[in-house]
């Protein structure tokens, strides 16, 4: 039964996997995009490891869109051929499981079309973030015109007491921020949104500066919302279905 009080998982869409090296690892750690449900009907959407997740919650039409677009109940054929080893959708459904290397096809192309929707409706969710920090010094986007996109550094702390470079980046353990601090870094992310970007940015992360004593010092921000669903920085469907 769908929707049945709950607050467990009864539909579950993620993608992992990207063809971009240097991405740090607390952009990698929920995948690319997902779509979680639960049983109050609630939904928890992002569409890209540098976004905001959103939350909201289904009514019934929704529901039967859903069901409608992704077979709900009808999943037959698991797996897809090959098209692109790099990248995999997982999708489950009370029991029910299936995985793509594509997206394309019915299953995937319909979720697709649901968690855009529903991610435009969303609010953007609340709680702790966690976040990394690098070294921009040298970087193609400090070289160019650093102004025009970065974005001032929003914690108390210098930045540089907690950044590692790029490279370790990929593999360093995040960090935890709550309450105002994860606040004042969601802040970051969306004014550096919402800027004119210039060209040159560092993938996956946001822009930062921070003055001391009058000198500039750059740096990378790497963040992200934290969900329910989640067991040490990953998504753990298996343990809330």
């Amino acid at each position: 039964m769908l929707c049945d009080g709950s607050p467990t998982l009864w539909f579950a869409a993620t993608g992992s996997g990207h063809a971009y090296g240097g991405v740090a690892r607390v952009s990698d750690e929920l995948g690319w995009s997902f779509l979680l449900i639960d049983g109050q009907c609630r939904f928890f959407a992002q569409q890209s490891p540098d976004t905001p997740v959103r939350t909201g919650t289904l009514g019934p039409s929704d529901v039967t869109a859903l069901a409608d677009d992704a077979l709900l109940g009808r999943w037959t054929d698991t797996t897809d051929g090959p098209c692109d080893p790099t990248f995999t959708s997982t999708f489950r459904f009370l029991d029910d499981r299936a995985s793509f290397h594509c997206m394309i096809g019915t299953i995937p192309t319909g979720v697709s079309l649901r968690l855009g929707e529903l991610y435009r409706r969303g609010t953007d969710v609340t709680g702790d973030v966690r976040y990394s920090v690098s070294d921009a010094t040298g970087e193609i986007w400090v070289s160019g015109d650093p102004t025009a996109v970065a974005q001032p550094w929003p914690l108390a702390s210098d930045p540089a007491t907690i950044a590692v470079t790029t490279a370790a980046e990929e593999t360093a353990a995040p960090l935890v921020a709550s309450g105002a601090d994860a606040d004042s870094l969601r802040s970051a992310r969306a004014a550096y949104h919402a800027a004119t970007d210039s060209g040159g940015s560092p993938l996956l992360r946001v822009p930062i500066v921070f003055s001391a004593g009058g000198t500039p010092a750059y740096f990378n921000l790497a963040l992200r919302d934290t969900i329910p669903f989640e067991l040490d920085g990953h998504i753990a469907v298996d343990g809330f279905f």
